[in-house]
């Protein structure tokens, strides 16, 4: 009963199942993304998602719950044989929910999504068919009421915890997320009927987000003007890069007299694949096969990591990462045969990190309760979560650094976009998505990666099909960067 998304008309559609994957939940996400794109709102789709994905969730959970009562023959009408059935199902079901989907689907009950738009507005509808208990529905009118007294997810998250029962925190979030997009409570609603249950949430075709403001945000939009501009001496060979009558001699002469320049130069562009290993390569040698506009990108780099180095200590983890991304970044690039994209990619992956350095300087605990939020909802993309707690993300954080320093476009659109590729111009889309696949590889030195959160149309371009694809493209670039970018 899965339904096939390949409908065009985006916007009017319905889709069905007896029982959501993580795959459907990608393919949702995608078709979500591509109906705003041609909408022009894609800023809002990654909100709609997570807002829609919580209650989809919760209406697989209703059915499954509704399953295992009648097949335990609990008694739904006695309080206390529901609370006792209630505390089997969280124990023996939610903690090993793939031991239930034949259970689903093999049986009568279903969720649906239903997309429509209705003059002004794009409606959508969750719907299952099995019925909310009142209590039930009284908690669940009860937390949208709540939400009002949050000011932030990170608020409710540190009232609420994130143990809460089914509808719980989900619930609250998504009405704060629907404020974040100039939205509110009243743009939710719950209807219950016999043998059915439905959520429908309305999306203007014309919103105004709201701008969060927070103390957070306000100190961080002070620490970005407060951080000092890259050094003279670096910021006077940056000039002679960038001079259209720059002569070579010239700008070696330049590099060669600033000994800590050249050590960086030579240490940043053996660490990230740019050339061959040698130890006796001068930087004549590595000027002329690098490039003037690589180097260029590199002082940028290295200009940008020494002033963060020096404001910001202990933050090795992140640059490690950061190192990392840039390593897999040269190797999609050596793979794919686009060598020429590799001055921009090296060092856009080397810095696209810029910004959660920055947020995790200023306040250590934020982040990782955002962290935690997203991976107990299986994804990757904080910036939703980032953006309705403190008010901006760490990639646009990123973006308001490179602009302080004068990045080249190229390396700003890397680090402002690479959590959202299809948000960047289409002039450095492909360096973006690079950058975008390079992190999440990376991230996933654990095999943490969720990789059913992840695009599966940038994936694809990268003719990644399958979870299986996506490990094995790790494990062979994770060897590699051992062998090679640990040296």
């Amino acid at each position: 009963m899965n339904s096939n998304l390949q409908n065009n008309d985006y916007g009017n559609t319905k889709m069905q199942w007896s029982f959501i994957t993580n795959l459907n939940y990608m393919q949702i996400s995608s078709y979500l993304q591509n109906m705003f794109l041609k909408m022009e709102k894609a800023y809002v789709s990654e909100t709609v998602f997570m807002i829609l994905k919580e209650i989809l969730m919760n209406a697989n959970r209703a059915n499954s719950k509704k399953i295992f009562l009648e097949k335990n023959n609990i008694n739904t009408e006695n309080a206390e044989d529901y609370q006792v059935g209630l505390s089997r199902f969280k124990n023996e079901i939610i903690s090993n929910w793939d031991s239930l989907k034949g259970g689903i689907t093999d049986s009568s009950y279903y969720v649906s999504l239903d997309i429509a738009i209705v003059d002004d507005k794009i409606l959508f509808t969750i719907l299952n068919n099995s019925t909310l208990l009142p209590i039930e529905e009284e908690r669940i009118k009860t937390r949208i009421e709540k939400s009002e007294n949050y000011k932030t997810v990170i608020d409710a998250y540190k009232d609420m915890g994130d143990k809460s029962e089914s509808a719980g925190l989900g619930i609250v979030m998504s009405v704060l997320l629907l404020r974040n997009i100039g939205l509110s409570k009243n743009n939710i609603k719950l209807n219950r009927k016999e043998n059915e249950t439905s959520f429908v949430i309305e999306i203007p075709k014309e919103i105004v987000p709201l701008q969060v403001s927070s103390q957070i945000k306000d100190r961080l939009l002070i620490e970005v003007r407060s951080l000092p501009s890259l050094s003279t001496s670096l910021q006077k060979i940056i000039s002679l890069c960038t001079d259209p009558d720059m002569n070579m001699k010239d700008l070696i002469d330049s590099i060669e007299k600033n000994p800590s320049v050249s050590a960086e130069i030579l240490k940043l562009a053996n660490s990230v694949g740019f050339i061959m290993k040698s130890k006796s390569m001068s930087i004549s040698q590595a000027v002329k096969i690098i490039g003037v506009k690589a180097i260029l990108r590199l002082l940028y780099a290295m200009g940008s990591m020494n002033v963060m180095n020096k404001a910001y200590s202990r933050m090795e983890a992140q640059w490690e990462h950061s190192r990392r991304a840039s390593f897999y970044a040269s190797l999609i690039i050596k793979d794919l045969g686009l060598g020429k994209l590799g001055e921009s990619v090296i060092s856009g992956a080397l810095l696209h990190n810029i910004g959660r350095i920055l947020l995790l300087s200023v306040d250590k605990e934020i982040f990782p309760v955002i962290q935690e939020l997203t991976h107990n909802r299986a994804t990757e993309n904080s910036k939703v979560l980032e953006e309705a707690a403190i008010g901006l993300s760490y990639s646009r954080l990123g973006g308001m650094l490179a602009d302080k320093w004068n990045f080249p476009e190229d390396l700003k659109c890397i680090i402002e976009f690479h959590q959202q590729p299809y948000m960047a111009p289409e002039k450095y889309r492909k360096i973006t998505e690079i950058v975008y696949l390079a992190n999440n590889l990376a991230a996933n030195i654990q095999g943490k990666v969720h990789f059913f959160s992840l695009n599966d149309e940038i994936l694809n371009n990268f003719k990644i099909t399958s979870e299986e694809d996506f490990e094995n493209l790790y494990k062979k670039y994770e060897e590699r960067y051992k062998k090679e970018g640990m040296e």
